[in-house]
């Protein structure tokens, strides 16, 4: 009760703290619903409960990825991320196409922090438009960094090797390449193979 109707802010971030502590299905409801909440400290708050709580909330923070308010979109994508439960990936890869930067900056790090390669191809497309934000870019560019899957290659190649001068998405995209390339050097066409041989 006190995390729905309580006015005082610091009663209903205690509140929501301690219902992150006691953890299971009961409490997962009013933390989703303290998301919306109109303090942002609350929503923080409850989001790091639900993330405490762990897999049993992420059917509902799934749903909550449709939610109108732009900020509970935010929440509920991070805390996906951060759960790691790979049934989040498909309904992350669907906010790419949020209306909010905001909401894309959280989904792309999140496909990240994930680490499901299913995301790739998304990620690939986010990278290469042009028209999209480069922040949304650069986080993508980092997420398959991460994932290191050697389908990145090429368009962050191209990427770094199109740009009129090297900013933070180029940077970013040269970092993730070169994770890659260590990643994936020994199945990449035309690597040196640097493995010592022995002499018999």
């Amino acid at each position: 009760e006190s995390l729905r109707e309580d006015r005082n802010v610091d009663v209903r971030v205690r509140a929501a703290r301690a219902l992150g502590r006691l953890g299971g299905a009961e409490v997962v409801t009013p933390l989703v619903e303290a998301l919306s909440d109109e303090n942002s400290q609350v929503c923080i708050t409850a989001t790091d409960a639900l993330i405490e709580i762990g897999a049993v909330a992420v059917t509902a923070l799934i749903e909550s990825l449709k939610h109108d308010k732009v900020n509970v979109r935010c929440d509920a994508t991070r805390a996906l991320g951060e759960l790691g439960n790979t049934d989040a990936v498909e309904p992350i890869i669907a906010m790419l196409k949020d209306e909010w930067v905001n909401v894309r900056i959280y989904a792309v790090t999140s496909l990240g922090k994930l680490g499901d390669t299913t995301a790739v191809p998304a990620l690939i497309e986010v990278l290469k438009n042009a028209e999209e934000n480069e922040l949304v870019r650069a986080g993508a560019a980092a997420a398959l960094g991460v994932l290191r899957d050697q389908r990145a290659l090429l368009p962050l190649r191209e990427l770094i090797m199109t740009a009129e001068e090297l900013g933070e998405l180029e940077d970013t995209a040269l970092k993730a390449f070169k994770k890659i390339m260590a990643a994936n050097w020994q199945n990449v066409p035309g690597a040196t193979n640097k493995k010592a041989t022995c002499s018999k």
